[in-house]
C-alpha cells in the first residue's frame, strides 16, 4: 500500500470518528439507533402516538414517536412488555404476544455483528418494539437502517421522546412489581392464556405482567386493551396512576454510571484520535 493510499483511509477514519464523537446517528452495532440530545427530530415527532402501560390494579400513558412502520402493520400493538437485549439472550421463542423494551444507550458486551436487535426480537415472537434512553432525550435510528432498500422493517418501531419520559416508563415498569422483567420465553409459554384473555377482554385481571399497547397517530384498527389507563387518563406528559417518586434514584444511578463510562470512553477515543491526527498531519 502506497503511503498515499494510507493517507487517504487515515483521512477517511478520521472523518468518520468524529463524526460519531459527535453524535452522529449512524451505527453498525446490533442496535441499529445511538442516543440522541436532538428534541427535535425529523419525521413523525408530532403524530400524537402514544403508549398505554397497564398492570394488574395501575396504568400509566407516555407519548411516544411512531419511526418505523413494519410491514403489513395497522400501527397497533399490544401485549406483554418486557426488556430485551441481546446479552445472554438464548434461542427459544414464543408465541405470547410480546412488545420489546429497548435501551439504545449501550450495546451488549457480546454483541453480534451479524444480526440487528429488531429482528432477533422478531424472531423470537415481539410483536413490536419501544426504544427509550436513560441517558439521553430520544433515540434515533441509523438513516441506513431505516432505508427499506437497504434492511427490511420486520417490526413496528416505536420511539420515547424525552428523558423524563423515559425515566416514567422506566420507573413505572418497576413500581408494578411484575416478576417478568426482562424477555424469557419459557415465562411467556406459561402465561399464554392469561395473556390472551387479557387481549380478548381488554381487562387485566390478574397480577404477574405488564401489558403494553403502542398506538400510531394514523393506526387503521382498534384496539383490545383500553386505550387509557385503567385507573386515570394520561397525555403527552405522561400521567401515571402509580408512584413516580423514583425518577430521582433512576436519574442519579444513571447519571453516575454514564459519567464513568463516558469518561473511559472518550479517553481511549481521544488517544486514538490523537494518534491518526498525527499520522495525517505527517502525510
Amino acid at each position: 500500500m502506497t503511503t498515499r493510499s494510507v493517507c487517504l483511509l487515515a483521512h477517511q477514519w478520521l472523518s468518520l470518528a468524529v463524526f460519531a464523537f459527535l453524535g452522529g446517528p449512524l451505527t453498525y452495532a446490533y442496535i441499529p439507533a445511538s442516543p440522541s440530545n436532538v428534541t427535535a427530530i425529523e419525521g413523525n415527532s408530532t403524530d400524537a402516538s402514544h403508549l398505554t402501560m397497564q398492570w394488574y390494579g395501575g396504568g400509566y400513558q407516555e407519548g411516544v414517536r411512531y419511526d418505523l412502520v413494519g410491514a403489513d402493520s395497522e400501527g397497533i400493538s399490544e401485549g406483554v412488555m418486557v426488556h430485551f437485549s441481546e446479552e445472554g439472550l438464548s434461542n427459544e421463542t414464543t408465541s405470547t404476544p410480546w412488545i420489546a423494551l429497548i435501551a439504545c444507550d449501550a450495546n451488549a458486551t457480546d454483541a453480534s455483528q451479524n444480526f440487528d436487535v429488531f429482528t432477533l426480537a422478531r424472531d423470537r415472537g415481539a410483536v413490536s418494539a419501544l426504544l427509550y434512553s436513560l441517558y439521553s432525550e430520544t433515540c434515533v435510528i441509523a438513516p441506513v437502517y431505516a432505508d427499506p432498500a437497504t434492511f427490511d422493517h420486520v417490526l413496528d418501531i416505536f420511539t420515547a421522546t424525552s428523558l423524563n419520559g423515559s425515566l416514567n416508563i422506566e420507573t413505572q415498569y418497576k413500581n408494578a412489581g411484575a416478576p417478568l422483567y426482562a424477555f424469557d420465553a419459557s415465562a411467556l409459554n406459561a402465561s399464554a392464556s392469561a395473556v390472551n384473555a387479557t387481549l380478548t377482554t381488554g381487562e387485566v385481571t390478574s397480577p404477574g405482567l405488564v401489558y403494553a399497547l403502542l398506538v400510531a397517530g394514523n393506526a387503521t384498527s382498534s384496539p383490545s386493551l383500553r386505550s387509557s389507563p385503567a385507573n386515570g387518563t394520561g397525555g403527552d406528559g405522561g400521567n401515571s396512576t402509580g408512584d413516580a417518586g423514583g425518577n430521582g434514584t433512576a436519574a442519579g444511578q444513571a447519571s453516575a454510571t454514564t459519567s464513568l463510562r463516558s469518561g473511559i470512553c472518550q479517553a481511549s477515543f481521544a488517544l486514538s484520535l490523537c494518534a491518526f491526527a498525527v499520522g495525517v498531519l505527517l502525510c
